[in-house]
């Protein structure tokens, strides 16, 4: 035999009385959270976890940049460095 639902429920969160139409089911019972509650929650982890995948983002690139950059200036150094021998060896020529 299947219990009949109070026509209203208190949200847990907000602590308001709702309308059983409110509250998402879950099997045969209702949640104990509104759905308005549950929508803000929801979006409150997703807008959350969203900023902190920003913020590894941003530091995953800001590491890939800077050994981009000290690739760049070993680079740079060891052209610097033969160069310097190669006007050597055009000095000593003439």
């Amino acid at each position: 035999m299947k219990k009949e639902m109070a026509a209203t429920k208190t949200c847990t969160k907000c602590l308001q009385s709702k309308s059983t139409s409110d509250f998402y089911s879950k099997g045969d019972r209702l949640e104990s959270i509104c759905k308005e509650c549950k929508k803000k929650k929801s979006r409150s982890r997703h807008s959350s976890k969203v900023d902190k995948e920003g913020v590894e983002v941003v530091n995953r690139l800001k590491k890939v940049s800077e050994i981009v950059y000290e690739q760049e200036m070993t680079t740079l150094k060891l052209c610097n460095k033969r160069l310097l021998e190669i006007l050597k060896q055009c000095e000593s020529r003439y």
